[in-house]
């Protein structure tokens, strides 16, 4: 894989991950640095130059500080014009305003969907009612990210669910991530694309700290998929 870096004045950014031996994970992100107006447009160019004839643009994570909202929908749109789809994997304000410049994908978890719908999440029902208002809203397609649960997908096609459970968790660190690459990877719609992306997510929980899987640790045997979903099911703190 190959680096395309762009200088910035602002400093490197630190997330510290400890991961106890039962598999409980502390998280401690800092904030990123300011990134100015120029070193953003920079950054966006070495995206659109990378991009090259790919199929997809990913656009993950927080915006750094004093970037505005709206700055992965400027994303969306410039992809899209140029026939490059985009995934944004986002939270807060800036998940919303890229909503509503229609990616052809997001992937919110949990708390995020929740956030960004209004509402709580404690069913399945509530996970695809929320990323229903997502898609009418404008996001063509939402991948929910419920770790142990399992994924929702809402498109076109309606709704799947599935999940891929893992014995002896280690670290869910990356595992969105890793959901998102190989639901990606697989052709990003429908049954095979949404087992594939449970498998690689729980390859990355079954791995310590933030190790990302190869090939060699994923499992598909243990994916299940449900086309027919159960809505009732509530989904555990």
């Amino acid at each position: 894989m190959r680096v395309h870096a762009v200088r910035a004045h602002g400093r490197t950014r630190s997330n510290v991950t400890i991961v106890e031996p039962g598999g409980v994970v502390t998280k401690l992100n800092e904030p990123g640095g300011p990134l100015s107006a120029g070193e953003l447009d920079e950054a966006a160019a070495a995206v659109a130059a990378a991009a090259g004839s790919a199929s997809w643009v990913v656009g993950c994570g927080s915006l750094p500080p004093g970037v505005p909202d709206g700055t992965y929908a400027r994303m969306c749109r410039r992809f899209a014009s140029g026939g490059v789809r985009v995934a944004v994997d986002t939270s807060g304000p800036a998940l919303r305003a890229a909503v509503a410049a229609s990616p052809d994908l997001v992937k919110p978890n949990r708390e995020e969907l929740a956030e960004a719908a209004g509402g709580p999440v404690d069913t399945v029902a509530d996970a695809v009612e929320a990323a229903g208002q997502l898609r009418a809203w404008g996001a063509r397609a939402v991948l929910v990210s419920l770790g142990a649960q399992g994924a929702v997908l809402v498109d076109d096609d309606g709704v799947l669910t599935g999940e891929a459970p893992v014995a002896h968790p280690r670290s869910t660190v990356g595992a969105g991530d890793a959901l998102l690459a190989g639901f990606l990877a697989a052709g990003a719609r429908g049954p095979r694309a949404l087992a594939e992306g449970l498998a690689w997510g729980a390859a990355a929980v079954r791995l310590p700290a933030s190790r990302m899987p190869g090939a060699s640790d994923v499992r598909r045997d243990i994916v299940r998929i449900h086309p027919r979903p159960d809505l009732a099911r509530p989904l555990p703190t």
